[in-house]
């Protein structure tokens, strides 16, 4: 009886066992699906075909995602004055916020003198607070200095800031990347279930050899380029990453940026109105000290932005 059972259950683990060999057959002839290629308006398999339709498609994603973006340029050539800023190296470190409206935007810039700079751009509703820090010949810091750019106040953040990238923006590395060619398809790489088409530009007359990768929905996710300008040659690349999120935190000198801001326009006699304050107390010192020429209390009850904390 035991040996027959023994049996029956050999004959029972064979079967399962040649079974579940055959269950995991693979065909070596079978093909296995690509995943599907989207390639957004403005480019194909072959090149990208519209510029213009391309970035338009670029700025519009880009406003309505959070990201962060990195760039770098090294060159003899910079817009200002070409043998001032002679050898310079500039790197930046951006993100952005589209749901809190922030922005924070750091720029390290280096000369062949050996001098350099250090700015930080804090955006918040349309206000630019700025910190400015630098060092000398001899390698020693500056002391910062701070100051508040309302320039584009009235400009919408996510049509204007969020998506403004001066001066991160450099023209003439644009303008020999795009004008005048065209980029070439090289392949696609996929990444988080999406596609990212590559594309070259190599142009002997203008000495431009440069890249572009363009995500399926259109966000030029990266570029770089080698050219000419001018004669001098220069190194340029932005990569920009999309993010479900991107948490900014109040620098704490964004005090001083609004602190220094008062003190030039006190000192200047310049106008001054209730959003240039933090605190009800310092508009009251401000209207005080001015005789009410600022026109800060608006009820004539002798209190000065009533509304401010």
């Amino acid at each position: 009886m035991n040996r027959a059972l023994g049996g029956l259950i050999c004959c029972v683990l064979l079967v399962a066992l040649a079974g579940c060999a055959g269950a995991g057959d693979v065909n070596p002839d079978e093909e296995i699906g690509e995943p599907t290629v989207t390639f957004p308006n403005g480019t194909s398999e072959e090149a990208i075909t519209n510029t213009t339709l391309v970035f338009e498609n670029h700025w519009r994603v880009l406003q309505s995602t959070d990201y962060t973006a990195e760039a770098s340029y090294t060159g003899d050539y910079a817009s200002r004055d070409p043998d001032r800023y002679s050898g310079v190296r500039q790197t930046w470190k951006l993100r952005s916020s589209l749901d809190t409206r922030q922005r924070l935007l750091h720029q390290n810039s280096t000369f062949a003198n050996n001098r350099g700079t250090n700015r930080t751009w804090y955006t918040s509703d349309g206000i630019n607070y700025v910190r400015n820090g630098g060092i000398d010949a001899d390698g020693d810091q500056h002391e910062p200095y701070y100051f508040v750019d309302r320039q584009f106040t009235e400009a919408g953040f996510a049509e204007f800031h969020h998506v403004f990238f001066a001066p991160l923006f450099k023209g003439p590395a644009y303008a020999n990347l795009f004008e005048g060619t065209t980029p070439e398809y090289v392949e696609t790489n996929y990444r988080d279930n999406q596609s990212f088409h590559v594309y070259a530009v190599s142009n002997e007359s203008t000495q431009t050899d440069g890249q572009i990768i363009v995500r399926e929905d259109s966000l030029i996710s990266h570029m770089e380029v080698e050219t000419m300008v001018e004669g001098r040659p220069i190194t340029y690349s932005l990569t920009i990453r999309p993010r479900d999120e991107v948490e900014i935190s109040t620098p704490s000198w964004k005090q001083d940026a609004i602190d220094a801001e008062q003190a030039s326009r006190a000192a200047g006699g310049g106008d001054y109105n209730c959003d240039d304050f933090s605190s009800q107390s310092a508009a009251q010192s401000v209207h005080e000290s001015s005789g009410g020429s600022h026109g800060l209390d608006g009820d004539g009850d002798g209190a000065a932005c009533e509304h401010l904390p």
